[in-house]
């Protein structure tokens, strides 16, 4: 789950191209330039003043001091997501508890092994975007902005392994048109670091499996001509 909010966002900063960048530009226009999964990662923090020990922790030449007053500013731009503990479950009428069992068959056999019961939770991230300076922090905050909002459709698909059977989960974005940032900036030894972050809600499947005892029934009927 967490895996695919990710690759949703940076397939975000994928469609974005940027013809002849200006200088003030060019910062964003490495960021762009990157593999996806070099753009975001997950979890590994929860928060940015953690997320900014790290990245003077790892500066060039200066080993794991934590103490360590400089920034590798070559590591940024860069986005970290976390998820909150909060969960909530949905009541409303758009949203139905159902189950199901004929997709959770033996393939050998064709045996039901399960029944699947489905319903749907809410799950809170928090988007962190960070950059060295003013310009870049605007470009991606705008960037991401305006594609949350203008997303013609907010649902995106998960997978995981349920009773070792790889199964969907169908996600939603929640209240895309609402999304806003916070300034979390902090200031680090004499440099500083820009970072926003922007809490986004997501409608998930949360899918429950109970095993099935299933016995093969044989029926057998005759046909008495009279």
């Amino acid at each position: 789950m967490d895996n695919a909010f990710a690759s949703l966002i940076s397939n975000i900063f994928s469609d974005i191209l940027l013809v002849e960048p200006t200088r003030e530009e060019k910062r964003f226009a490495s960021f762009l330039n990157r593999p996806p999964a070099e753009r975001v990662y997950v979890a590994r923090f929860d928060n940015a003043i953690e997320f900014l020990k790290a990245v003077r922790r790892a500066n060039a030449g200066q080993g794991r001091k934590p103490e360590s007053q400089n920034i590798n500013r070559d590591a940024l731009p860069l986005i970290n997501i976390s998820r909150s503990m909060d969960i909530s479950y949905i009541n409303d009428d758009q949203q139905i508890d159902r189950r199901q069992t004929a997709s959770f068959c033996n393939p050998d056999t064709g045996m039901p092994l399960a029944t699947l019961e489905y319903t749907q939770a809410i799950l809170t991230y928090d988007v962190t975007l960070m950059a060295t300076d003013k310009a870049t922090m605007s470009l991606m905050c705008n960037s991401l902005g305006a594609r949350l909002r203008l997303m013609t459709g907010t649902q995106f698909e998960a997978s995981t392994n349920l009773v070792r059977v790889p199964v969907p989960l169908i996600c939603s974005i929640q209240d895309a048109k609402d999304v806003g940032f916070t300034d979390v900036s902090a200031p680090v030894g004499e440099e500083r670091i820009y970072a926003t972050q922007a809490p986004v809600s997501v409608i998930a499947d949360v899918i429950t499996a109970r095993e099935l005892d299933a016995k093969r029934v044989v029926t057998e009927t005759s046909l008495a001509m009279g």
